[in-house]
C-alpha cells in the first residue's frame, strides 16, 4: 500500500464534510478535480505495471448504472431545434415559448436545451462526475480488506474530529463553521453551533453512517485496546446522533445495529456449527474469537478441503495470520475453548432469543421503540431547554410525493432537468401546499423521489435498478466486514427517503467510495469477472475532466439564485444594448419567473411609462408562477394607474392573499389611487379591508361615509373580527376628538355608534375576544367620565398580556395625563415597563416616563430613562429631551455634545446660540 496514494485518497474522503458539507458549486469543482487527480494517479500506477494482465480495470453494473444516469443528465444539456423540442417535451416548449419567444429566441434558427435550468443542470453534472470518479477509483484500489478497514478508520476519525470541532465552537459560542473561517446560512435550528453542513439533517446522516461503520471494525479486531477504542467511537457518535434531534436517524441507527446483530447471531449460533463438515465459509470463526482465518479453511460438499486459487486475498490472509503474536493467539484460543465448554450466561440468553423467531421479532420491535422513545425524549428536552428555537417548515413525505407526481405527470419523458425543480415547481404550486409557490425549494425533500422529478419516468428505472443491485450485493456478501459495510450503506440510503443529505458531497462521497470498496471486495473472490482495458479507464477520466472544465465555470457564472444580480446588469446597460443583455439573461434563465417579475416592475415604474409591456410580462410571469405575490402587486399598481379599478382590486387582493407581508404596500397603492370604496365593496381580502380602514385619510376626513362602506363589507363578512376592530378604533378616534372639542352632540352620537359596534360584536362573536370587549368598555366608560371603571377595564387588558395591551396603555396614559394624576401614572409605568418587546414601543414608554420624572423633579432617574429611550430608538426628540435634562443637571458637556449632533439638521438650527452660550461652561467643567 503506497503512502503517496493513500494521502490524496484520504483527503477525498475526509474533506467533503468540512467544506460546508459539499453543497456549493465551488466544492463540486474542487472535489471533482481532486477525484480526477486521484484517478489519474491510480491510472499511472496501473499503467506502470509490467504484466499486461494487471493493466486492466473493473467496470461493474453499478458503474454502468451511474454512467447511464450521468449520460442522461448530459443529454438534458444538449441543445435541440424547436421542432424536436415541441415533439419530445411539449410542456418545456410551452414554457420557452412564453419567455424566450417574447424576445425572439425561439425561432427556427435557435436551439434550446431540454433542461429548464441549464446552469443548475451543469452544476449537478459536475457533482455526479465527482461521485462517479470516486466510485471508479475505489473499484480499482480496494482489493484488500486492510485497505477498506483503513479507509473506514479515516472516515470515523473525521466524524469524531468534526464532532469535537462542533462541540468546541458550541461551547465558545462561534456560530460560523470552521472557527469562523467559513459562512453558512441555515434556517433549521440546531443544538450545535458551527456545523458545516447546510442542514442539521445532513449532519445526522453523516453521523449515522459513521456510527454503523464502527461495528464491523469492532467485530473484526482481536486486540482489546482497539476494540475498546471502536466501542468508544460508537458511543460518542451515537450520543451526537441523539443530540442532532433527528428521530428518523436514531431509529434507523437502532435498525442497523439490529441487522448487524442478526448477521452476527446467525454466524455465532448457526445450527450446523456442531458438524464440521457443514460449516459455511460465510460463518467462519470471528477474529475476536482468535481462530485464525488461515486455519479455518472452507469445506466442499464431499467434506474435502476446498482449495482456492492463489490470489492477493489469500496472501493477505496468510500475512495477517503470520503477523499475530503466537503466544497471545494460543492463550486466547484456550480461553475460547474453555468458553465453548462452559458458555457465559450472556451468550446463553442471546442464543435463547435467537433460536425463537417470535422472540427475535419482539426483541427487534422493543429496541426500535426504545430508540424512538429516547430520540423523542432528547428532542423534546432540547426544545424545552431552548424555547426560542423554532422548527423551520419542512415538507412531509406526502407533500414531496405530491410534488413529484405533479412534476412527473407534466414532464414524463425527459423530466425537468437536474436541479431545475425550484424553477419548474412554482408553476404548479398551490396556496395550500407546503411551498406556496415561493422560490425557496431547492429540491424535492426526498432523495428517493428526486430522480422522478429530474429524469421523469426514467428516474423510476434508475431507482429500481439501484434497489435491485443493492439486493444482489447483499447476496454476494461474505464475512462481517462486507455485511457491516452493506448495512451502513443501506441504512444511509433508507435515511434519505425523507432527507436529501446523500445528494451532497459531504455524505455522498463516502457513500460512493465505500460502495465501490464493497463491490471490489466481492469481485476479488470471483475469478470470472470481466475486465476492461486501461484505455477505457483513461477515456472515462478524460471525459470527466472535460465535463468539469465546462460545467463548473458555467454553473458558477449563472446560478439561479443570482438572477437578481444579473438583472441589475441588464437594467444598468445602455438602451441600445439592453435588448441583447435581456436576451442573454433569458437564455440562461428561461423558466425563472423572477426575470419576468423584474421586467414587470421595470416597465411599471419606467419613464416613459409602458403599461402594455408591464401587463404582458406580468402575464408571462404568472404563467410560470400563478401565486407570485409581487407580480400581482405590480399588476394592481398598473391597473390602478390605468383607472381599471376592478382589475386593480382583484390583483391587490391576490397579492395580500399570497403574501401577507405585502399588506401595507397594497393598502398604500389603494389609498394613493383612491380605491377605498372599491376595496370595501368588492375585495375578498379581509386584512386588506381592515388595513385600508386604518390608513385611509378619507376615512379620517369622512368617517360617516367610510362607515357606510364598512356596513357593506360587514354584510359580506359578518363574522370577521378585523372589520369590527378597525371600525371600533375609527369610532373611538372620532369620539375622543369630540370630547376634546366639548361637542356634546357628536360625543353622544359617536358613543351610540361605538355601543352598537360592541353589541354587534358580542352577538356575532360571543366571548371570542374578551380583551377587546374590555377595551371598548373602557372607551365608553372614559367617554362617560367614569374614570375608575375605565381604569379597571384598561388594567384588565394590560394584565392579560395580549395584542391590545398597547392600545389599553395608550388610552390609560392619556386619561391619567389629562387629569394630572402623577402617582397613578408612576404605577402604570412600573406595571408596563418590561411588557413591550418592540424597540419603538419600549422607547416611547421610557420617553413618557422620563418626562413624568422630569416634571416630578427626579432628574437623575429621568436622565436614565431618556438614555434607555435613545438606545432603543434614537429619535431626535428623545435626544433633545436628554440634552435638556443634562442642562438642568448642569452637565454642560453632555448638553453641548447632543446639541452639536442635532444642529446638523435644519429644524434644530435654533440651538446654535445656545451652544455658543454653553461652551464656556464646558471649559470650566
Amino acid at each position: 500500500m503506497s503512502t503517496w496514494f493513500v494521502l490524496p485518497l484520504t483527503l477525498l474522503l475526509v474533506l467533503p464534510p468540512f467544506l460546508l458539507g459539499g453543497v456549493h458549486t465551488l466544492t463540486y469543482g474542487a472535489l471533482g478535480g481532486l477525484a480526477c487527480c486521484v484517478a489519474a494517479l491510480l491510472g499511472w500506477r496501473i499503467r506502470s505495471r509490467s504484466a499486461q494482465l494487471h493493466q486492466s480495470i473493473y467496470l461493474s453494473p453499478w458503474f454502468f448504472l451511474f454512467a447511464a444516469a450521468w449520460l442522461f443528465t448530459l443529454l438534458q444539456l444538449v441543445p435541440l431545434p424547436p421542432g424536436l423540442l415541441s415533439t419530445f417535451a411539449p410542456e418545456t416548449y410551452k414554457v420557452f415559448q412564453n419567455t424566450l419567444g417574447a424576445v425572439g429566441l425561439l425561432d427556427a434558427g435557435s436551439w434550446q436545451a431540454l433542461s429548464l435550468a441549464p446552469p443548475e443542470t451543469a452544476g449537478k453534472l459536475a457533482r455526479d462526475t465527482a461521485f462517479l470518479v470516486a466510485f471508479l477509483v475505489l473499484l480499482q484500489w480496494a482489493h484488500q480488506r486492510a485497505r477498506v478497514r483503513l479507509l473506514m478508520s479515516f472516515s470515523i476519525m473525521s466524524a469524531l474530529s468534526l464532532c469535537g470541532l462542533v462541540s468546541f465552537q458550541t461551547l465558545v459560542g462561534i456560530e460560523r463553521p470552521l472557527l469562523g473561517l467559513a459562512k453558512v446560512q441555515s434556517t433549521n435550528p440546531s443544538l450545535f453551533l458551527g456545523n458545516p453542513f447546510l442542514n442539521p439533517e445532513h449532519f445526522s446522516s453523516f453521523l449515522l453512517f459513521n456510527t454503523l461503520l464502527t461495528l464491523p471494525l469492532f467485530i473484526n479486531n482481536i486486540h482489546t485496546r482497539e476494540r475498546l477504542g471502536w466501542a468508544t467511537a460508537f458511543g460518542i457518535l451515537f450520543v451526537f446522533l441523539l443530540l442532532s434531534m433527528s428521530v428518523t436517524s436514531v431509529v434507523l441507527c437502532c435498525l442497523g445495529v439490529l441487522m448487524f446483530l442478526g448477521f452476527l447471531g446467525k454466524r455465532l449460533f448457526a445450527e450446523q456449527e456442531d458438524d464440521p463438515t457443514q460449516i459455511d465459509p460465510a460463518y467462519a470463526p470471528l477474529p475476536f474469537l482468535n481462530i485464525s482465518p488461515a486455519t479455518a479453511q472452507p469445506l466442499s460438499q464431499d467434506g474435502a478441503i476446498k482449495q482456492y486459487p492463489s490470489s492477493q486475498r489469500a496472501q493477505e490472509v496468510e500475512a495477517e495470520a503470520a503477523s499475530e503474536p503466537p503466544k497471545k493467539r494460543r492463550l486466547f484460543k484456550k480461553n475460547y475453548q474453555r468458553s465453548s465448554r462452559d458458555p457465559k450466561p450472556v451468550w446463553k440468553g442471546w442464543k435463547f432469543i435467537w433460536q425463537r423467531p417470535i422472540l427475535r421479532v419482539v426483541f427487534a420491535v422493543a429496541v426500535l421503540m426504545l430508540g424512538y422513545v429516547v430520540a423523542s425524549g432528547v428532542q423534546s428536552t432540547i426544545y424545552r431547554l431552548s424555547p426560542s428555537s423554532k422548527l423551520a417548515h419542512t415538507a412531509s413525505f406526502a407533500d414531496s410525493l405530491s410534488m413529484t407526481t405533479t412534476l412527473t405527470s407534466h414532464y414524463p419523458l425527459w423530466g425537468t432537468g437536474r436541479g431545475a425543480t425550484p424553477l419548474a415547481w412554482p408553476r404548479f404550486a398551490s396556496l395550500k401546499g407546503p411551498y406556496q409557490g415561493k422560490k425557496t425549494v431547492t429540491h424535492v425533500e426526498s432523495f428517493w423521489l428526486q430522480p422522478l422529478a429530474d429524469w421523469g419516468l426514467l428516474g423510476v428505472v434508475f431507482l429500481l435498478a439501484f434497489l435491485g443491485l443493492l439486493g444482489l450485493t447483499l447476496m454476494r456478501c461474505r464475512g462481517m466486514l462486507e455485511r457491516g459495510l452493506w448495512i451502513a450503506l443501506t441504512v444511509l440510503f433508507l435515511d434519505n427517503i425523507g432527507s436529501f443529505g446523500l445528494a451532497h458531497l459531504g455524505v455522498g462521497i463516502p457513500f460512493a467510495m465505500f460502495l465501490g470498496s464493497l463491490v471490489r471486495l466481492q469481485y476479488n473472490r470471483d475469478e470470472e469477472v470481466r475486465r476492461y482495458s486501461l484505455n477505457s479507464y483513461l477515456g472515462i477520466l478524460g471525459v470527466a475532466f472535460l465535463s468539469l472544465a465546462f460545467c463548473i465555470p458555467y454553473a458558477r457564472k449563472y446560478p439561479y439564485t443570482n438572477s437578481a444580480g444579473h438583472w441589475l446588469g441588464v437594467k444598468a446597460a445602455k438602451p441600445q444594448q439592453r435588448k441583447a443583455a435581456l436576451q442573454r439573461l433569458l437564455k440562461h434563465y428561461p423558466s425563472d419567473y423572477l426575470v419576468a417579475s423584474h421586467l414587470t416592475e421595470f416597465y411599471a415604474r419606467s419613464n416613459p411609462w409602458k403599461p402594455k409591456e408591464a401587463i404582458a410580462w406580468s402575464e408571462r410571469g404568472l404563467f410560470l408562477n400563478p401565486t407570485a405575490p409581487a407580480l400581482h402587486l405590480y399588476r394592481g399598481y398598473v391597473f390602478a394607474r390605468l383607472t381599471q379599478s376592478k382589475q386593480a382590486v382583484e390583483s391587490l387582493s391576490q397579492a395580500v392573499l399570497y403574501q401577507p407581508k405585502l399588506l401595507k404596500k397594497a393598502a398604500q397603492v389603494a389609498v394613493q389611487f383612491q380605491l377605498e370604496r372599491e376595496i370595501l365593496h368588492s375585495s375578498k381580502s379581509v386584512p386588506l379591508l381592515a388595513q385600508v380602514l386604518k390608513v385611509s385619510p378619507k376615512c379620517q376626513k369622512q368617517p360617516t361615509v367610510c362607515l357606510t362602506w364598512t356596513a357593506g363589507a360587514h354584510k359580506r363578512f359578518p363574522k370577521e373580527f378585523l372589520l369590527y376592530r378597525e371600525q371600533a378604533f375609527l369610532q373611538w378616534k372620532q369620539l375622543r376628538a369630540a370630547l376634546q372639542d366639548d361637542d356634546d352632540d357628536n360625543v353622544q352620537a359617536w358613543k351610540n355608534k361605538l355601543q352598537s359596534t360592541l353589541k354587534a360584536l358580542q352577538n356575532r362573536l360571543p366571548k371570542a375576544h374578551p380583551n377587546f370587549e374590555s377595551l371598548l368598555k373602557g372607551f365608553l366608560a372614559e367617554a362617560s367620565a367614569d374614570v375608575a371603571s375605565a381604569r379597571e377595564h384598561y388594567n384588565r387588558v394590560i394584565q392579560s398580556n395580549n395584542c391590545f395591551q398597547w392600545d389599553a396603555f395608550q388610552a390609560q396614559y392619556h386619561l391619567l395625563a389629562k387629569r394630572g394624576k402623577t402617582g397613578a401614572l408612576q404605577k402604570l409605568f412600573e406595571r408596563v415597563r418590561h411588557s413591550f418587546r418592540q424597540p419603538k414601543r419600549a422607547a416611547l414608554v421610557a420617553y413618557r416616563e422620563a418626562i413624568m420624572l422630569r416634571l416630578m423633579g427626579k432628574l437623575q432617574e429621568s436622565l436614565v430613562r431618556f438614555g434607555s429611550a435613545t438606545q432603543l430608538d434614537p429619535q431626535n426628540k428623545y435626544w433633545l429631551g436628554m440634552a435638556n435634562v443634562c442642562k438642568q443637571l448642569k452637565q454642560y458637556r453632555c448638553t453641548v455634545r447632543i446639541y452639536n449632533r442635532l444642529v446638523k439638521q435644519k429644524q434644530f438650527e435654533y440651538l446654535k446660540p445656545e451652544i455658543k452660550r454653553l461652551k464656556p461652561f464646558t471649559l470650566v467643567q
